[in-house]
């Protein structure tokens, strides 16, 4: 939680010495979604990248290999659409909305 610490960080737009209250919470929540969409995502990304890479170099021609990694890799296409677009939807509803807290920033700023 970013909040009762000792000091300020001062990259970040909130203060990190306020007392905890029910705001930190979305603030934590907030950090989640940016750890898992982010940094996480793309790492598996990058690990399946290699190991289907793997895979289809020792496969040698064998259809149903192949055709597994084709499956894995339009499931995987699919999920990251999902995600980008439930994120791309809650952020323009919230902008809708006039959410302006400063903590989220702009919707279509991606943070990496």
């Amino acid at each position: 939680m970013p909040c009762n610490r000792s000091s300020d960080n001062p990259q970040t737009p909130w203060n990190e010495r306020d007392s905890c209250q029910f705001k930190h919470v979305f603030i934590l929540i907030n950090n989640i979604l940016d750890l898992l969409l982010w940094k996480i995502s793309i790492l598996v990304l990058t690990i399946m990248t290699v190991a289907t890479a793997v895979v289809f170099y020792l496969s040698i021609g064998k259809t149903e290999l192949i055709i597994n990694i084709k499956s894995m890799w339009q499931s995987v296409g699919k999920g990251f659409a999902i995600i980008f677009l439930a994120w791309t939807i809650v952020n323009i509803f919230l902008a809708f909305l006039g959410y302006q807290v400063g903590i989220f920033g702009n919707w279509w700023q991606i943070k990496f």
